[in-house]
């Protein structure tokens, strides 16, 4: 499955880090296929996850939503677990997302 993160360029989309600065994490563990920069895909945009939290707040929910997985935040399709995602890569990741804002 290909990403539509950024419309598929490298270009930053409107407010946010361009996809060639993402974190290894997003390509290593398939963020980009459930994720969009600024649209629903299966799960919350980029853009809404940046806008609900602050930076601090990203890195506490995406350790807890990573690592557990989980549903009922941004509707009812579950989020699977990624137990293997370590706590600097979750780091790295909010930092990115909160690009988005």
């Amino acid at each position: 499955m290909t990403s539509n993160i950024a419309s598929r360029s490298s270009q930053p989309a409107a407010g946010g880090a361009s996809l060639a600065e993402a974190p290894s994490a997003t390509k290593t563990n398939q963020c980009t296929a459930y994720h969009a920069a600024d649209r629903r895909m299966v799960g919350p945009s980029l853009k809404e996850m940046a806008g609900r939290y602050s930076a601090d707040e990203l890195t506490t929910v995406l350790a807890k939503k990573v690592r557990q997985g989980g549903s009922g935040v941004w509707g009812a399709v579950p989020a699977p677990a990624m137990a293997g995602v370590d706590s600097q890569s979750v780091s790295q990741l909010a930092s990115w997302i909160s690009t988005y804002k």
